[in-house]
């Protein structure tokens, strides 16, 4: 077996205020028309302790993908036990940041689940790795507070560069066209899934389980409109379009899946759904029918357990 490489980072990052009073997504706009992996963490909603800063990151260091028990490093591979423990022998120490300050940016694919739980064996996607991260040693960060925008940096300034790109003009978008292809499940299929897991349910063999499908949509042109109308139509505190070369995932959360920090692993699962109001008056009334819902209720303390469980392990 190859040895694995040790990625270095230095030890404290450095922070410069660069600019105020800009426009954040055409700044990213016009980074992700010049590079093919990027990424941007977006906070929009109502202001709060998770609703203050915005992340983008573009051009990282290194890549780091894993398939089966391949560890894939700047196109190099390595065969290793589990590619997901090996992150922590190659990654460097903890910095010295309360801020965000780089590192591995990108996805855990639902199959990544058997780096972690050997008794099951998820199908692994055909077109999508485990997992696929790049690893970030700079970046901008911009506080919705203050309207500023701060670049950090460890070894590498690239300052000049982001400098030269927040003047430079935003090219001409492509026209986007979606056109769908099909579901992975008829409405029949759907059905008989669901019959399915109420029996499973009955006989106790599980007690939660979603029950969804795949649609499938032929795009063309820019694609970072589908994320511009998703933050307008949903804005959320957690909010990302990732981006490796063909491969973009893109999506929106009002809800914290967990954070970790100083030794101390929070969490803020959201359940129970109801439809909004007409008015101010009308939404809270219908807050009232959901917090005194039974079975409303009842989800939300079964993903309480199920999170609590989760981090006892």
């Amino acid at each position: 077996m190859k040895k694995l490489p040790k990625l270095v980072l230095g030890q404290k990052p450095i922070y410069r205020k660069i600019a105020e009073d800009l426009d954040f997504f055409a700044l990213f706009q016009k980074i992700e028309q010049q590079f093919d992996t990027c990424f941007l963490f977006e906070s929009l909603g109502e202001e709060g302790t998770f609703a203050r800063y915005s992340i983008i990151g573009f051009d990282p260091k290194h890549l780091i993908s894993a398939r089966k028990k391949i560890l894939v490093i700047d196109g190099k591979s390595y065969e290793v036990e589990n590619p997901y423990a090996s992150l922590q022998e190659i990654m460097p120490r903890q910095t010295i940041a309360r801020d965000y300050a780089g590192g591995l940016v990108g996805y855990l694919n639902y199959d990544a689940v058997n780096y972690f739980e050997p008794s099951v064996s998820v199908k692994i996607h055909k077109d999508f790795d485990q997992f696929l991260f790049g690893f970030y040693t700079d970046g901008l960060v911009f506080d919705k507070l203050t309207n500023e925008l701060f670049y950090f940096f460890y070894d590498d300034n690239r300052e000049s560069l982001v400098k030269d790109i927040l003047v430079s003009k935003l090219k001409k978008r492509d026209k986007l066209e979606v056109t769908f292809l099909k579901n992975s499940l008829t409405k029949k299929e759907f059905i008989n899934d669901v019959e399915k897991v109420k029996e499973h349910i009955v006989s106790g063999n599980t007690f939660q389980c979603e029950v969804g499908f795949k649609s499938f949509y032929k795009t063309t042109g820019d694609i970072v409109k589908i994320y511009e109308r998703l933050r307008e139509m949903n804005p959320s505190p957690f909010m990302y379009y990732v981006k490796f070369g063909e491969k973009k995932i893109i999506g929106a959360s009002p809800e914290l899946l967990f954070s970790l920090r100083d030794g101390e692993l929070t969490t803020r699962p959201l359940a129970g759904t109801i439809t909004r109001g007409k008015s101010e008056k009308e939404d809270k009334k219908l807050a009232r029918i959901l917090l005194t819902d039974p079975k409303e209720r009842a989800e939300h303390t079964m993903l309480v357990d199920l999170h609590r469980n989760d981090i006892g392990r």
